[in-house]
């Protein structure tokens, strides 16, 4: 009953009409991330989903998070400014939006109730001017820092006020202690389990355990194969690597590719020769293709096809 009163009475006051002037300003033509899906013609927009682990080797994990230290970033801003970047070089954009969900408990009162208060704010990217991961640390905090200031405001009335999505990739931080529940005669422990839904395209959760980054990735099924998605996360593993190995460099010239991809991309796929070493004419092969796929698409261009 506390609780309702307080939002209750904030909902309707002057605070409540600050954090929205903040946002407001904040998200002002926020441009959606457009990530490259394996759908063909319009985008779905079902929650099917599927989930796919994500870990990070001890070794790896530390380094990350030790950079993060070095400039007074905690394991959630670290995580955020990493990804982003992930996102960067996936699409090219440098403007775009991630949610996050925040525990919402901001009082004494409120901090021991039973209940979930959790809230959603939504972190803009600016990884504008190409800059070193560093940087890109402390845009990523200070941002950080004013979303939290800001956190009163529920994430409907911000979709209320924009009439539309803010973002479709979640970053969640799972940094609550695990509690060891102990029952007479019964041995008890956690495992994971996968989901037969996605709230967004991607949603990144993840925790620290025994000193190690591990998580699970839930993604549209309408959008992606279980493939690409494995394919992503290998790469945001050697994008990581690259920030471990000098995180002074531009994001720009990160690793994103592992060797057997490199050469998958540069080699194998470009070896244009061997369709012509059998002495085959182009609009031949055309014609092969189509005949060994005629329902599929020749040309997708927006929500036209051909």
């Amino acid at each position: 009953g506390v609780y309702l009163e307080q939002q209750h009475r904030a909902l309707r006051g002057p605070v409540i009409e600050s954090q929205l002037a903040f946002w407001r300003k904040q998200l002002a033509d926020l441009p959606l991330l457009d990530l490259p899906t394996d759908c063909v013609g319009r985008r779905e927009e079902s929650d099917r989903g599927a989930t796919l682990s994500i870990a990070f080797s001890a070794e790896l994990s530390q380094a990350l998070l030790r950079i993060g230290r070095r400039q007074g970033a905690t394991t959630f801003v670290t995580l955020m400014a990493a990804l982003q970047t992930f996102l960067q070089r996936h699409t090219g954009q440098d403007d775009f939006g991630i949610g996050f969900p925040i525990a919402n408990r901001p009082s004494r009162e409120v901090e021991k109730l039973v209940g979930c208060f959790v809230n959603t704010l939504v972190l803009r990217a600016d990884l504008s001017d190409d800059p070193p991961f560093t940087e890109l640390l402390a845009r990523v905090r200070s941002r950080a820092l004013k979303a939290y200031a800001h956190q009163a405001a529920p994430y409907e009335s911000l979709v209320q006020e924009f009439r539309r999505p803010l973002f479709r990739v979640m970053l969640a931080l799972q940094n609550a202690p695990a509690a060891n529940l102990n029952l007479p005669g019964i041995q008890i422990a956690p495992i994971e389990t996968g989901t037969a839904t996605a709230k967004f395209d991607l949603t990144f959760s993840v925790r620290e355990f025994e000193g190690k980054l591990l998580g699970n990735v839930d993604y549209r099924t309408d959008l992606f194969e279980a493939v690409t998605i494995e394919r992503m996360l290998g790469r945001f593993q050697m994008l990581v690597q690259g920030i471990v190995a000098d995180p002074e460099q531009r994001i720009s010239q990160l690793p994103l590719l592992a060797n057997d991809e490199k050469r998958r991309l540069l080699v194998e796929w470009n070896d244009t020769d061997a369709a012509y070493s059998k002495n085959a004419c182009l609009h031949e092969l055309f014609q092969e293709q189509v005949e060994r796929s005629p329902q599929s698409p020749a040309i997708c261009w927006v929500h036209q096809q051909l």
